[in-house]
């Protein structure tokens, strides 16, 4: 794998995961929302322990593992992770590619406006 294909993956990645938190913050603090209690969520990532793992992988009905693997160390995810991100985000089902995309102009527009 040559380094471009390892920083678009990285790239594409954090724009994913950016997507995910933000939306996550979000819920958190929407009034009478079920997610209240999750408000270590509201921290910066890069301070995140497991507790912040676990709530966020509750949000996402994933597992600990497989989320702590995606944002630390992982590129890919199996298809039926894909479709539990897909779903929290209000994608529909197999639109990974899009979701892609969408992910990345939305994190250039937000860099791009700081």
């Amino acid at each position: 794998m040559n380094l471009d294909a390892i920083t678009q993956g990285h790239l594409v990645k954090r724009a994913i995961l950016d997507q995910i938190i933000t939306q996550a913050r979000s819920q958190v603090q929407a009034t009478n929302s079920i997610y209240n209690q999750f408000k270590n969520l509201l921290d910066p990532m890069e301070t995140w322990r497991h507790g912040h793992y676990r709530n966020l992988a509750c949000m996402l009905d994933m597992s600990i593992n497989t989320l702590k693997y995606y944002v630390q160390e992982g590129d890919h995810l199996k298809q039926n992770n894909r479709k539990k991100i897909l779903q929290f985000l209000g994608y529909p089902p197999n639109s990974w590619d899009t979701l892609e995309q969408e992910a990345i102009f939305k994190l250039l527009a937000k860099k791009l406006s700081v």
